[in-house]
């Protein structure tokens, strides 16, 4: 086997990066790791929105007070309701920040080790039970169809993407998770959904919030399935040099 010109394609799996890297052969000078900017990936922006989102949703919810919710279906007849919408928060906000973890490929080259430990507690410490309790929750929700639809997606689509990194598909484990993280941050969408429709749709329809609700459930699921196919097929061909291991 030459030397002079060997490259070794190793799959990724991540938001930021595309789905091989090219790594130069013994004797071959590498070149710099994680070469493109900040501000051209897709982590970045994912860490920013994920962070406004905890800025803007969390708060109401850190004293455990009922009357700080924001949501306006709380059943304070139903004991147990409050408690599980804190946890499946609670587990939602462990899964927000260790997915864009998980998309980081300098963290996955660099520190594998930190890369598996994040995503099994992506996946168990967030994804399973804020899923679970998604669906517990759901028949009292203001938009319980999308809602039930989502949660089982994204359970699926989670752990699909376990499956194939088990088996060694690298690439269908990055696209899978590209998904997951999609679904992951509906929920993102769905405040901005429920906003922009209650400032600008007719009042009739905003009256009726439940279907407000159902729509922010719908819309912001799609808009993120579409970015993360799109991601996906823009990133899926492209080659990055890295430092061998």
């Amino acid at each position: 086997m030459t030397q002079s010109s060997e490259r070794i394609d190793v799959p990724l799996a991540g938001l930021d990066g595309p789905e091989h890297l090219s790594r130069p052969a013994a004797g071959q000078s590498p070149a710099p790791a994680y070469a493109r900017q900040w501000w051209r990936s897709g982590l970045l922006p994912a860490a920013l929105l994920s962070l406004a989102f905890f800025l803007y949703a969390l708060p109401p919810y850190l004293s455990l007070d009922p009357g700080q919710a924001r949501i306006a279906y709380l059943q304070r007849d139903v004991w147990w309701h409050y408690p599980a919408l804190v946890a499946h928060i609670a587990f939602g906000t462990v899964a927000l920040t260790t997915v864009v973890l998980q998309m980081w490929t300098w963290l996955r080259v660099h520190h594998p080790r930190v890369h598996r430990i994040s995503g099994r507690l992506y996946i168990f410490g967030g994804v399973l039970p804020s899923g679970l309790l998604a669906l517990l929750i759901t028949p009292f929700a203001g938009g319980p169809v999308g809602d039930a639809v989502e949660g089982v997606v994204w359970l699926g689509t989670t752990f699909y993407a376990l499956k194939m990194v088990r088996r060694g598909d690298f690439a269908r484990h990055r696209r899978w998770m590209m998904f997951s993280y999609a679904l992951c941050a509906q929920v993102i969408w769905g405040r901005i959904i429920i906003i922009t429709l209650t400032l600008t749709v007719p009042t009739w329809l905003t009256n009726n919030f439940a279907l407000v609700l159902e729509a922010a459930s719908w819309v912001g699921m799609m808009i993120n399935v579409v970015i993360a196919q799109w991601w996906y097929e823009h990133t899926a061909k492209r080659p990055l040099a890295i430092r061998p291991a």
